[in-house]
C-alpha cells in the first residue's frame, strides 16, 4: 500500500542513496532537481485532482532511481527466490536487474510485493516499473497518451531542469568536452525535454519564456539592438 509514511521513507532513502560519491550528481541532485521536481508535481496536482497525489510523489523519487544506484552498495544482498519467481509477466524491454533492483528496494521500504495475491502483474513494484518505461519512452505508449500522473512528473521533469543551476553543472561536471560540445549538448537535451517530455499545457504556459532563454542562449542568438 502506498501512503504518505511509505512516500517519507522513500524520499528519505533516495536522499540518502544520492549522497553517495559514486553517484556523479551527488552534491547537487536533491537540492537543485529532485525537491523541485516534488514541488512542480504538487503545483500540477493541485490543477489536475483527478490524479493520485501519492503515486505522483512516488514517481517523483523513483523516475531517476536506475541511473541513481547504479552500482550502488545497497544491492550486494540477493533477493531471496520468492521475490524472484514468475517474473515472465514484465515486458521483455525491461532489464532482469533493473527489476531486482526496483523489487529489493521498494520491498525492504515496506512496499508489499503483492496487490493482489499471486498475481503479479498486478503488483504495486510491476506497475511502477511499467509507469517508468512509459515516461521513458521504451513503450509504444505516448506520453500525451499516458495517465496524468506520468504526465505531471513527466512535464514537471522537465520544467525543473529550466530552474536553478542545471544547465550549468552540466559544464562544471565535464571539463574535458569542448565548450562547442557542452553547448551543443545542453541545446540537444533542452530541445529534448522540451518537445517530448512537456505534455502538461500549464508548464507551457509558465515555463515558455525561460525556454526561450535558454534555448536563445544555447543558439548564440545575438539580439539586435534597437
Amino acid at each position: 500500500m502506498v501512503n504518505y509514511q511509505t512516500i517519507a521513507k522513500v524520499r528519505e532513502k533516495v536522499t540518502e542513496i544520492c549522497s553517495e560519491k559514486h553517484f556523479i550528481h551527488h552534491k547537487w541532485y536533491i537540492e537543485y532537481h529532485l525537491n523541485i521536481v516534488e514541488k512542480i508535481s504538487l503545483q500540477l496536482c493541485e490543477r489536475y485532482f483527478e490524479a493520485d497525489q501519492l503515486w505522483v510523489l512516488l514517481l517523483v523519487w523513483m523516475h531517476d532511481f536506475e541511473k541513481i544506484v547504479r552500482n550502488g552498495s545497497i544491492y550486494q544482498g540477493t533477493l531471496g527466490k520468492e521475490f524472484l519467481e514468475d517474473l515472465d509477466f514484465f515486458p521483455e524491454d525491461i532489464a532482469f536487474i533493473k527489476i531486482v533492483r526496483y523489487t529489493y528496494f521498494l520491498i525492504i521500504m515496506g512496499f508489499s510485493l503483492f496487490y493482489v495475491p499471486h498475481k503479479y502483474k498486478n503488483c504495486y513494484i510491476s506497475k511502477l516499473l511499467l509507469d517508468i518505461d512509459i515516461f521513458e519512452r521504451k513503450t509504444d505508449i505516448k506520453l500525451v497518451d499516458a495517465k496524468i500522473e506520468i504526465k505531471i512528473v513527466s512535464s514537471a521533469d522537465a520544467a525543473a531542469h529550466l530552474i536553478g543551476p542545471f544547465y550549468s553543472i552540466f559544464w562544471w561536471e565535464n571539463p574535458n568536452m569542448s565548450i562547442e560540445n557542452l553547448r551543443k549538448s545542453n541545446g540537444d537535451k533542452l530541445e529534448k525535454d522540451w518537445n517530448k517530455k512537456v505534455v502538461l499545457p500549464e508548464i507551457r504556459d509558465t515555463y515558455g519564456n525561460h525556454y526561450q532563454f535558454f534555448k536563445k542562449n544555447f543558439e548564440m542568438t545575438i539580439p539586435s539592438i534597437n
